[in-house]
């Protein structure tokens, strides 16, 4: 059986402490998605240049955005997923 676990929390809650944690104790991927969001900005990837204009604003992504965002992370990854 694969292990999944996600963690939510208001900011400073300790979300990526404890999953950082948890990732390396369980031997599973660990997803920050605000690091993934600035990644893509960063990189400039096509998705990143899409996100970039609503993230300035302090909005927060439309699923149409996050979701493909995260799928392309999710595909490279073995550990849980």
């Amino acid at each position: 059986m694969s292990k999944q676990v996600v963690l939510l929390g208001p900011p400073a809650s300790g979300k990526g402490t404890q999953g950082r944690r948890l990732a390396e104790d369980l031997g599973l991927a660990y997803l920050s998605t605000g690091a993934l969001l600035r990644s893509a900005v960063e990189d400039r990837t096509e998705l990143g240049k899409q996100a970039e204009p609503i993230l300035a604003k302090g909005e927060y992504l439309p699923d149409s955005l996050m979701c493909p965002i995260m799928g392309e992370w999710l595909a490279k990854q073995t550990g849980g997923w």
